[in-house]
């Protein structure tokens, strides 16, 4: 009787581990989702400022130009 009372009590003790594991990685999983957005709009920003970069290079170039 005392091993059965045993082994449900470290049957709910797992199961109570394993619902706190998965409310953790589901928390995880939405913090790697938001890393991930952050680090597409870094990117978006590099290549903006890139590309703003080349335009005064070629703005410069035309400007300079004089027929």
């Amino acid at each position: 009787m005392f091993e059965d009372e045993s082994m449900l009590e470290l049957l709910e003790i797992y199961m109570d581990l394993v619902e706190k594991q998965d409310e953790m990685i589901y928390r995880l999983g939405k913090v790697v989702k938001r890393q991930r957005e952050d680090l597409a709009l870094l990117q978006n920003d590099a290549i903006i400022r890139e590309t703003g970069d080349e335009y005064q290079q070629i703005k410069k170039g035309l400007d300079d130009y004089k027929p």
